[in-house]
């Protein structure tokens, strides 16, 4: 009967912490990562269900390293090792892919009057062949330039590695991405970065992903940019635009 106690305690002490920290949103080692939506905190909790981190702005997979990216309540980001130690960058670890996979290529040709994006789908690995078709026409009027995110005219992925295939128009004072039917403009854009960096009107953002209305942002850290608002707040922002 004691024995039956002990473990309807145990249990109970358990969806306290769940209910009281949130939701459990990954585990990691020992240790499991809940989120609070209400108070929208991170919270770690360890093998017996006590946090040992709690109030946390953020905290995910530093990319494939055995380590979590952390930022606390202060504005201060840092990385843990498995036993949540605090670490300097965390080395990425070895990730195999699939070697036969179907590959693709973009390049962009043209004529008097238009540039074109021929698309080259090599599914020969599926017994599908090559498939070669136009899938975009920009005229020429006003273009200086035109080339993909690796500043060249021709862009080569697979599937293992998957490359933004959007385009990129130097229009003189201006430049433009074009993604499908969408088309943006801009003052300047800066490729080196993982993203591109974009400006407008002395603000900046990353492309697909904020709006540009930062004063600065830095490069993304695995998952994160740190930013400065146009109000002089300080935060970070993640991959999907979310601040924090």
């Amino acid at each position: 009967m004691k024995k039956i106690f002990v473990i309807i305690m145990l249990i109970g002490y358990s969806l306290s912490a769940f209910s009281q920290y949130g939701k459990q949103i990954f585990s990691f080692n020992k240790f499991k990562v809940f989120k609070s939506e209400k108070n929208k905190t991170y919270t770690i909790l360890n093998s017996r269900n006590r946090a040992v981190l709690k109030n946390l702005k953020y905290v995910n997979y530093a990319g494939y390293s055995n380590h979590l990216q952390v930022v606390d309540k202060k504005n201060h980001l840092f990385y843990l090792n498995d036993s949540l130690k605090k670490t300097s960058t965390p080395k990425e670890e070895m990730v195999s892919f699939c070697g036969t996979v179907a590959s693709f290529k973009r390049k962009i040709i043209e004529d008097s009057k238009n540039y074109f994006v021929e698309f080259t789908e090599d599914n020969s690995v599926y017994n599908e062949g090559v498939k070669v078709s136009i899938v975009d026409t920009i005229p020429k009027k006003d273009v200086k330039n035109i080339y993909f995110s690796n500043k060249k005219k021709e862009i080569h992925y697979d599937e293992n590695f998957y490359l933004p295939t959007y385009l990129i128009l130097d229009l003189g004072d201006k430049v433009a991405i074009k993604q499908g039917d969408s088309t943006k403009y801009y003052d300047s854009i800066d490729l080196s970065t993982s993203f591109p960096k974009v400006k407008r009107d002395s603000l900046v953002g990353y492309y697909g992903i904020t709006e540009v209305k930062y004063r600065k942002i830095g490069k993304f850290e695995y998952n994160l940019a740190k930013f400065e608002d146009k109000n002089g707040n300080i935060g970070y922002i993640d991959l999907q635009g979310k601040e924090y």
